[in-house]
């Protein structure tokens, strides 16, 4: 297969699944920057004691979990209008589901489906 047949059989990435990919990003790069963050501690300090670790996790933790909070206002916006994707008062389609993605079929604020292509984000909103 040449490299043109290849880049012609992708399909494009929905709205849903771009959501998913940067959730999986913004998980894994807070944990591996807590684990740096811990390795360095221990590589600096070696004579640390558990009690004296505890107040730096929790630090680290409020920090890690602000981060991943800021990050998220800023990565799950919708491409169309740019607002922010929360569901406040909404009935979800499937309410079992653990990310607001899987919950709603669409935008609250401007009804794009969740199943479209995802394209950049307009200008609307940023």
């Amino acid at each position: 297969m040449t490299g043109e047949a290849a880049f012609a059989t992708i399909a494009p990435v929905t709205i849903r699944e771009h959501f998913d990919l940067m959730s999986n990003r913004i998980k894994y790069g807070a944990v591996g920057g807590a684990l740096v963050v811990v390795a360095a501690i221990l590589w600096l300090y070696p004579d640390i004691t558990k009690q004296q670790m505890i107040v730096p996790a929790l630090v680290m933790g409020a920090v890690v979990g602000l981060a991943v909070g800021g990050i998220g206002r800023l990565v799950y916006r919708c491409p169309k209008c740019g607002a922010y994707m929360t569901m406040k008062g909404e009935t979800p389609i499937r309410p079992d589901a653990a990310t607001f993605w899987n919950r709603w079929s669409a935008c609250p604020h401007c009804g794009v489906s969740l199943d479209e292509p995802w394209s950049k984000p307009d200008a609307v909103g940023q």
